[in-house]
Parts: structure tokens; sequence; C-alpha cells
């Protein structure tokens, strides 16, 4: 579900733009349903829905549309890697990432250095 006000065209576009994405891509995936909430109105909104029923809200009027992609990118590769561990036998394991988060939630891995080679 993707929600938005027309008339806030600064913290809406993110959402508008998340929106313009999937459905040009909805042809490859034809169980993807997309539904829409225009509004008078309020702050837009995100919601995802999976397969599993798990369910991704995101406020976006501080997000870019590439921000809202890998957030649902990213959820959907972990259930992804969750259901292949599980078929390995691996369901009960816990793996903790080595990725930091910075002061906005992003994911970041640090510094990169040139390391000459001898």
């Amino acid at each position: 579900m993707v929600q938005f006000s027309p008339w806030t065209q600064k913290n809406s576009s993110s959402a508008r733009e998340f929106l313009a994405r999937i459905i040009c891509q909805q042809s490859t995936n034809p169980d993807c349903k997309i539904e829409r909430k225009i509004l008078l109105k309020g702050d837009p909104k995100v919601e995802i829905e999976y397969d599993n029923k798990e369910v991704t809200k995101l406020e976006t009027s501080d997000m870019t549309v590439d921000d809202i992609v890998n957030i649902v990118k990213n959820r959907a590769d972990e259930m992804e890697m969750s259901a292949q561990l599980k078929a390995a036998g691996l369901s009960g394991y816990t793996f903790t990432s080595t990725w930091k988060r910075d002061t906005k939630g992003k994911d970041f891995v640090g510094s990169a250095h040139k390391i000459p080679r001898q």
C-alpha cells in the first residue's frame, strides 16, 4: 500500500516515485497487488506485506525513493536467506551482521582505504 497527498509535493515525492517504480515492475510479478491511497492531508507511507504475511511499514516523508527500495530489497533478501537456511537445516541459527548503522538508520561499512600491494 502506498499513500500520499498529491498536494504536498515536497515530502510525498519519494512515495509517488516508489509507486511509479513498482507499477512498472508489476508485470514481472503478477501476484503483486498494489493498493493506492490518495489523501487530502497526511504524511506519505509505504506498507509492504510479504508472502509470509510479515509487514514492513515506512514513514517516507524524510526518505528518498532509493532508501525505500533498499529497505524493501534488504528485507526480502533477509527472508530469502532465512528460507534457504531453514531448507539447509539451519533454522535455529542466528547470524549477526557486521554492518553498522548511522544516526539516520542507514547501513554503512565504514571508510575505505587504499593499501598499496608489496
